[in-house]
């Protein structure tokens, strides 16, 4: 196949860039197919404006407590399209509007992707991307959370623009769906750009099996490709800021890292990803300035945008670079009177129908819920593990225990509702984790349950990166807050230690305790052995958390009958 010039529909908001695929069979004589190039860049330099976004995280819309959804990603829109305007006929301008991914998972438009393939009805991001005219994503590690098939129907049904991964080793199974690069035609200036995935915190599964490898061998692998044809390289990625990072896990190698090695090669600049930094947000840094590559990012969520400038000639150079807050800025009337009548837009009302009853008459408070979560006894992780237990056992599975962790729950119910809805139950779990089962022994519970005691929550550290690990009503245990110390446990009312060698199963999700990873080797905990749930042997069910909730709740609702309660199944004294 080679090339693969993406068409865009009639009703895109896009400048006249032409935009095309490049996968590894390319060749010379694919290049045919190209438009025909620019050779006056040493007299006549061309301007190419660079607008970045990452880890939207599905924000095309946020929705609050009240079920409201408030626009996000149209005043970026709004950004790129007066900007494409400015220069529409000006020769040596142009517009680039990239994405460094994690593009969905994260709020309730999710549920219109459905999970592996099933109940697809739309890629709500996709879909606003091509009406953009976004010119080229990469895939981040939660765009595969919900798996290849459901991956391969939102590019086929929704993208009109290259979704990129240059070291994502697939056996095959997406090609013609994700490419290792993309060539972007700007007014006769070629844009080549090479996509890189992250290797930490990406979930595989039966039928959605791959591999990440060595980013920088993918980069100078496909930069000899793309070099003679192109006069600009970027490197689109999701790999993260640096290693180290504090918010999400970098593994093999970060921006930082790679810009470090790539001195010889001319790389203009790496649009990054993955960690949610805010950097340059009062223009290009010096540490940002790596081996003379600009590192840029722009956030999450849509909170800021990314804008530079680009000058490409004999010699390229990012003239100017930052991020700019979007929060009071005005949306494109355009894009959302397009959005709103596309498949997402019309199926938005789906979020707000019922799913079950929600009578809790007042007994808890938000605010007592997320202090709970992160070091006490929590009615909604009590909810959660109830139904999690129950939902698995129903699909045949023999489960001893539910486990979730404070960093699986980002939000709570709005308690003064009367019902559910998808809204709700995806502000409360953003993220399309699987349940796991996990193996463990008495001793190794109670190994467990002593470094819970170690992650309660402090007045000093941050509390999501710990995970405390809440546990169904088939466990109890005290806690002693002053020495961090356990005691009476208790699995079914029999003593922990008359249980040392028996093995149980647990279902919890599958990033239990992720997020705890840096806490547990930081200094503070230097020389303190930790012990995490996610280093113990796990089988992956294949079942997702938030459907399993679903299920659970339009059986039986959020009550106190139905879980939501306390009953003191862990004691802090």
């Amino acid at each position: 196949m080679g090339i693969i010039e993406f068409r865009r529909s009639e009703n895109t908001l896009c400048g006249q860039n032409r935009v095309f695929g490049i996968d590894w069979s390319f060749s010379k004589s694919d290049a045919a197919e190209l438009p025909e190039r620019r050779f006056d860049l040493e007299v006549n330099p061309f301007f190419l404006k660079i607008f970045h976004i990452n880890d939207l995280h599905g924000n095309i819309y946020s929705f609050n407590s009240s079920g409201t959804a408030i626009p996000v990603f149209t005043k970026i829109v709004d950004q790129v399209e007066k900007e494409r305007i400015a220069v529409e006929k000006l020769d040596n301008s142009g517009v680039l509007f990239l994405s460094a991914g994690d593009d969905s998972i994260g709020t309730s438009l999710d549920y219109l992707t459905g999970y592996d393939g099933k109940g697809f009805i739309t890629h709500p991001v996709y879909s606003a991307f091509s009406l953009a005219g976004v010119d080229a994503t990469v895939l981040g590690n939660h765009d595969l959370d919900t798996g290849m098939s459901t991956l391969k129907l939102s590019v086929s049904e929704n993208s009109e623009f290259p979704v990129l991964s240059a070291n994502l080793d697939h056996k095959g199974e997406l090609d013609g769906f994700v490419y290792p690069g993309a060539i972007v035609v700007v007014k006769g200036i070629r844009i080549g750009i090479i996509g890189l995935t992250t290797p930490g915190q990406v979930r595989t599964r039966p039928g959605s099996e791959y591999t990440v490898r060595d980013p920088y061998e993918a980069v100078t692998q496909l930069y000899d490709v793309l070099t003679p044809l192109c006069d600009s390289i970027i490197i689109l990625s999701h790999l993260g800021y640096k290693l180290g990072s504090t918010f999400a896990t970098v593994k093999m190698t970060g921006d930082v890292e790679l810009a470090s090695r790539l001195g010889d090669y001319k790389i203009d600049t790496i649009v990054g990803g993955h960690t949610h930094d805010f950097l340059n947000i009062q223009g290009l840094e010096a540490k940002n300035l790596v081996n003379g590559i600009p590192v840029l990012q722009a956030g999450y969520n849509g909170l800021f945008y990314g804008k530079g400038t680009l000058k490409i000639s004999d010699k390229n150079k990012i003239m100017n670079s930052s991020i700019f807050p979007t929060g009071t800025l005005s949306g494109s009337s355009h894009f959302d009177t397009a959005f709103s009548s596309s498949t997402a837009g019309q199926h938005m009302k789906d979020l707000q129908i019922p799913l079950g009853v929600m009578n809790l008459q007042g007994k808890f408070s938000n605010n007592e819920c997320e202090i709970n979560n992160n070091g006490a006894e929590s009615p909604i992780a009590n909810f959660i593990t109830s139904a999690l237990a129950s939902e698995v056992r129903q699909r045949g599975r023999v489960v001893d225990l539910a486990a979730i962790d404070s960093s699986n729950m980002v939000s709570v119910f709005n308690f003064r509702k009367k019902s559910v809805n998808i809204i709700d139950l995806y502000r409360l779990m953003p993220y399309a984790d699987t349940i796991v089962a996990f193996s463990l022994t008495g001793k190794d519970l109670e190994k467990i349950l002593t470094s819970n005691a170690l992650r309660l929550d402090s007045d000093y550290i941050s509390n999501i990166t710990r995970g405390f690990i809440h546990f169904s009503r088939e466990l109890r245990y005290t806690i002693n807050k002053t020495d961090r110390t356990i005691s009476n446990i208790t699995i079914n009312n029999i003593p922990i230690e008359d249980c040392y060698e028996r093995l149980f199963i647990i279902a919890a999700p599958n990033f239990v305790q992720g997020l705890g990873a840096n806490w547990e080797k930081s200094k503070e905990m230097h020389n303190i052995v930790l012990h995490s749930m996610s280093a113990f042997k796990k089988e992956d069910t294949g079942l997702y958390v938030r459907n399993e909730l679903l299920n659970y709740i339009k059986k039986h609702g959020v009550t106190e009958n139905s879980g939501f309660l306390t009953d003191s199944r862990i004691k802090i004294i």
